[in-house]
């Protein structure tokens, strides 16, 4: 059978509140046995009903687990069938995908199951954790007749949970008799049990009101489908709130949080007829569910009781998850957090307790994965933490690829888009493995040698860098733009070993290889590679395709990536990033700022050159979503970016202020009215702010708010504007979940309100905070890394790293941007930052772009300048007259004293941009100062 000898197993040691349940060795067992199949646990759900058996909570009731256990808790799981018993081969087969409940077994011969509908009364019941040995071991026996096939569409990590709380949830709402349209409550509406309480009711048509405590417990409920919130603590009285709401009171009452708060106050809620059903489970025996006998006689009130659900109950309640009705949310850890998920939930106090109900951690959903690591735990949990072992490729790409929720990882087109891959993250998985087989043993690099990489938007290039992170090797990305003399540069700036390039970008390498000493290798990607240079498709090609890469995992800490600033003045420095600042914190980006979830489709506009394609990167696939890819290799064309979205399912769409600029031209807004996007849901910018009349416009034209967002290639998306925060136009929103974004003054203190500072991030320099989304530091030409910090009122643990931007935060916690610290002008005395002119002058119609500085001026010391690009019907005006015009507009919208006293009409070329494509008004300055303080231009 080739199955092992021995497995990992949860097992109980000692009694009472100070049992444990650690990680052993306990045999496997090699068959089963008559009507028996024994499964292979991927997933097991923990619950507080395991907490209670292994802690012995129940001996008072004469509940506690029995010898037969051997003190293997868990009352369900799900994985695939790895052996099955002769006599039900006619139901199982090996490969099947199987779930184990917490009744495991019944006779099939009472009273109680032969009428079809009770079995969970039978005297001779198995019940696994508590009778039998249960889930927390990877491989579990269990009834052939009696186990639940997983149907398509419910993940194993799904199934647990629902095989458990799901279906206790669910039969509660079977037996509350409510009808569709009928008003329900649910009493811990946000808890484990109650989130699916909601769901259900939801799905069955039932009119839910959710009774729980604060702000998150409100969104979720309401998210989930209740259609009223009460909360517990701020109302004083909950019976007279929900008669408000119903008129006549409940239907029904589910009580799912275990306190005596909620079993006394759950009958008053109550119309006449209506029924309490009792699910959670206090510790406290003196707790009882009902009502005085005068109120349930007058009332006729019914009190009824639901722990779990039969078989039937249980195939049911994955039929909704199934349909995509009803979805767990998970706590996620591995057999070694048993113990420690125990605490917590034991740990787990009120948020805060009046005279209605109390809420805590005892009923959260957790799920346990039976593998050796915890993979993807971080996109489920509320808040990123910092973990001691992570891997992108291994973590991320290998998990997506086995897990049966994602979609595509990529969709790719040609320029022409005439041809089109669509990729799984399978096979970024399987090539991945291949590639780190290639550069760390055929070309025996070691973990820490960098890798130069020059490609286009082909799919290889999301190969390569996987299989950099799996194996070590640091990641040198650099765009396609680049001249002979600049990869020189970052050839011998990086000490890359390796160069991996198009056809176009070896024959620049080729050029200056004779002046790259540290260069070992140059690996061309298509075309004949001329002599020197190897074929990389060819040296991969003996490799087979099921290649699995055993080599050593790099640590946390190494680095993993380098990438080049695109500076505005002098050579660019070296940013580098550990495998957990950028390829795990960027789960951040994509889970709050672009929103992804599995199966969604996201188009980031961006070359491969630059850091904004790892925030896409990083970003998309830690959320299981796919990449959008167009390999469009020549200049920016708005009427081709309309007509991807409109003929590609793309459901979220990034793109730079520049590109939104010309999207919302007349020509191109009527464009997009005749051929409207396909799939789009959600827009965001990032690269430089946004002008609120852009936001405008492009929501005038799609009906989507441009959610706009600030970062660096030093750091994630450290501020953004977030679901459920208003967006106010012109603002870059509020921090990032998690992010410690603040605005300083020049001694490190705090800003108050509305007050202008430096934009800073506090630094954790004992890495021990939530906080890792910002770079190791510029690397110098020896090695060193400085990350330019400024101590923070003599703390010296605690610095902080200043982004080079300045801006000011009001009093509701929005961000406002004023600019580089060189580009603020100074003019008599105010401080006028080149952002809010700009956003002005292009609210003007006769305004396509523009770029402001200050000029030298005798009396004032500088003055604002404005370098304004028209639109061609704007530039047959007389320019006189126009500036006029334009300054006046500027008096009208925004503070007089901010208004450009000189404007000069450019055309587009004029302005300096760095290869990016960002305005570089510190070059821009330069050009317009003289050495003597005189205007040049």
């Amino acid at each position: 059978m080739g199955l092992p000898q021995e497995q990992d197993a949860a097992v109980k040691q000692g009694e009472g509140h100070e049992a444990t349940a650690p990680v052993k060795k306990v045999p496997v067992p090699q068959e089963p046995g008559p009507g028996q199949i024994l499964v292979k646990i991927n997933w097991s759900g923990l619950c507080s009903s395991d907490k209670s058996l292994i802690h012995d909570e129940w001996q008072d009731f004469g509940v506690k687990m029995q010898d037969a256990t051997k003190g293997i808790a868990g009352h369900e799981g799900a994985g695939e069938v790895v052996a099955v018993h002769s006599d039900v081969q006619d139901l199982w087969k090996v490969g099947d995908r199987a779930g184990v409940k917490w009744v495991v077994s019944v006779c099939r011969n009472c009273e109680f199951c032969t009428n079809g509908t009770d079995e969970l009364h039978c005297p001779k019941q198995l019940n696994s954790g508590f009778t039998m040995p249960g889930t927390f071991q990877e491989y579990c026996l269990t009834d052939g007749r009696y186990a639940t096939r997983i149907p398509e569409g419910v993940a194993d990590e799904e199934a647990g949970p629902i095989m458990c709380g799901g279906v206790t949830a669910y039969t509660a709402c079977k037996r509350s008799t409510v009808r569709p349209g009928q008003w329900i409550v649910m009493i811990g509406g946000g808890g484990g049990l109650g989130h699916f309480g909601v769901q259900y009711a939801k799905a069955m048509g039932m009119r839910v009101i959710a009774v729980d405590g604060g702000e998150d417990k409100r969104k979720l409920c309401k998210d989930l489908g209740a259609e009223e919130f009460i909360d517990f603590a701020e109302t004083k009285d909950l019976a007279a709130e929900v008669t408000r709401i119903t008129t006549y009171g409940a239907h029904a009452v589910i009580v799912f949080a275990a306190s005596k708060e909620g079993y006394a106050v759950a009958p008053s809620m109550l119309r006449p007829g209506g029924t309490v059903v009792a699910v959670g489970l206090p510790k406290d025996a003196t707790v009882v569910a009902g009502a005085p006998p005068i109120m349930m006689a007058l009332k006729r009130l019914n009190i009824v009781g639901s722990v779990t659900g039969t078989l039937k109950d249980v195939e049911e309640a994955l039929d909704f998850t199934a349909r995509g009705l009803v979805h767990p949310i998970l706590t996620k850890g591995t057999l070694a957090d048993v113990d420690k998920l125990c605490k917590l939930m034991n740990e787990g106090t009120p948020s805060q307790v009046s005279d209605g109900v109390s809420q805590s951690e005892q009923d959260r959903c957790q799920t346990l994965s039976l593998s050796k690591e915890t993979p993807m735990a971080h996109y489920y949990e509320s808040e990123l933490g910092r973990p001691d072992h992570f891997n992108f490729a291994t973590d991320v790409v290998d998990y997506w690829a086995a897990s049966r929720d994602a979609g595509l990882a990529m969709h790719w087109i040609s320029q022409d888009r005439q041809q089109e891959r669509k990729l799984s993250f399978d096979h970024f998985s399987r090539q991945s493995h291949r590639l780190a087989i290639l550069l760390r043993d055929k070309l025996g690099l070691q973990q820490g040698e960098k890798l130069l990489i020059i490609l286009p938007r082909v799919p290889e290039w999301w190969e390569i860098a996987t299989a950099c992170l799996r194996s070590g090797i640091v990641l040198c990305p650099a765009t396609t733009l680049l001249v002979d003399k600049d990869i020189e540069y970052r050839c011998n700036r990086s000490g890359a070993s390796v160069f991996v390039g198009d056809s176009v970008s070896v024959q620049k390498i080729l050029r200056v290889r004779s002046k790259c000493p540290t260069l070992k290798h140059i690996l061309q990607l298509g075309g004949q590679p001329p002599s020197g240079v190897h074929d990389l498709s060819m040296l991969l090609h003996p490799i087979p395709q099921d290649a699995t890469f055993s080599g050593q995992t790099p640590d946390v800490k190494a680095p993993s990536l380098i990438y080049f600033t695109s500076g505005t003045t002098g050579n660019p420095k070296m940013v580098q990033h550990n495998h957990i600042s950028y390829p795990l914190a960027h789960t951040i980006t994509g889970k709050h700022f672009h929103r992804l979830k599995p199966g969604q489709l996201s188009w980031v506009l961006t070359e491969q050159g630059w850091a904004k394609a790892a925030w896409a990167f990083f970003g998309t696939w830690n959320c299981g979503a796919g990449l959008f890819i167009h390999d469009d290799r020549g200049p920016f064309n708005a009427k081709v970016v309309l007509d991807v979205l409109h003929h590609y399912p793309i459901t979220t769409f990034c793109a730079p202020p520049t590109a939104y600029r010309q999207l919302v031209l007349d020509e191109m807004r009527q464009h997009y009215q005749r051929y409207p996007p396909k799939a789009l849901a959600h827009c965001t910018g990032a690269g430089e702010p946004l002008n609120p009349e852009v936001i405008r416009l492009w929501k005038e034209t799609s009906g989507t708010e441009i959610c706009d967002g600030y970062g660096q290639t030093e750091t994630i998306l450290v501020c953004g504007n977030f679901e459920g925060n208003a967006i106010r136009p012109g603002s870059m929103g509020k921090p990032s979940p998690g992010v410690p974004l603040h605005v300083v003054d020049e001694q490190g203190r705090e800003c108050s309100d509305d007050v202008e500072g430096d934009i800073a991030i506090k630094v954790d320099m004992s890495r021990s905070s939530s906080f890792f989304g910002v770079f190791d530091g510029y690397l110098g030409e020896n090695g060193e890394l400085d990350r330019r910090l400024r101590t923070a009122d003599g703390d010296s643990q605690h610095p902080w790293y200043l982004t080079g931007d300045r801006a000011t935060r009001d009093k509701d916690g929005y961000f406002w941007f004023v600019g580089r610290n060189d580009d603020v002008i100074n003019s008599a005395g105010y401080r006028i930052g080149p952002f809010e002119v700009e956003s002005t002058l292009k609210q003007h119609p006769a305004v396509v772009e523009s770029a402001v500085v200050s000029s030298p001026d005798p009396s004032r010391g500088e003055v604002v300048k404005a370098f304004v690009v028209l639109t061609p019907q704007a530039a047959k005006s007389d320019p006189t007259s126009l500036a006029k015009e334009l300054q006046d507009f500027c008096k009208e919208h925004a503070a007089p004293y901010k208004y450009p006293r000189k404007v000069q009409f450019v055309d587009p070329a004029f302005l300096p941009k760095t290869i990016s494509g960002k305005i570089q008004r510190k070059k821009l300055k330069e050009m317009e100062w003289s050495k003597d303080g005189r205007p040049k231009l």
